[in-house]
């Protein structure tokens, strides 16, 4: 399957009508989080690289692939994410984001608790800015499909406490180029 995946993405890339609409990226993506958990339960800093593919003047999309960070303290919400993001651009400038993020949680066990781990889909909403060719700020506010259980944490004794998500409201630094 990466393969074929792969095999498509070097055609796009050869053909020259196509080449100068995709892009590629990194983002720094600093977040709050509202849920059932405090922050020192989360690592509050992002980081994805996209590609993306412009059908025209104003519609765009992007595939993005990232993690939360997790430090050497346990921390309950640090895992993967990937987005599939749709753009609109208002002018040269401006421009609004809708898309869906899949987070797969991703938190190790800790001496006293053991830690199962969920997927959560979120839908979002957002605007963003180019203020060059090649660096755009975006806000992006998601909220949960269905399950916004990400995490329950087994203690010793037996107890359990589930961690659920509200809402995530991302900020994203990025750069990108065109190929």
């Amino acid at each position: 399957m990466n393969l074929k995946l792969f095999s498509i993405l070097i055609l796009f890339i050869l053909c020259s009508t196509l080449s100068a609409q995709i892009s590629l990226g990194l983002n720094l993506e600093p977040f709050a989080l509202s849920g059932d958990i405090n922050s020192e339960g989360i690592s509050p800093l992002g980081i994805s690289a996209s590609i993306g593919y412009q059908f025209d003047s104003t519609k765009y999309i992007s595939l993005r692939a990232g993690f939360y960070s997790r430090n050497f303290d346990a921390r309950q919400f640090a895992g993967t994410n990937y987005s599939l993001l749709g753009k609109y651009q208002f002018n040269n400038s401006l421009y609004v984001l809708t898309g869906l993020t899949l987070y797969n949680n991703d938190a190790t066990s800790s001496m006293s608790g053991k830690i199962t781990n969920r997927l959560v889909a979120l839908i979002g909403l957002g605007l963003g800015a180019k203020p060059l060719s090649w660096l755009h700020i975006e806000n992006i506010f998601f909220i949960p499909v269905a399950n916004r259980e990400f995490a329950s944490v087994y203690y010793m004794g037996g107890f359990t406490q589930s961690y659920k998500i509200s809402y995530l409201f991302k900020f994203s630094l990025g750069v990108e180029f065109e190929l």
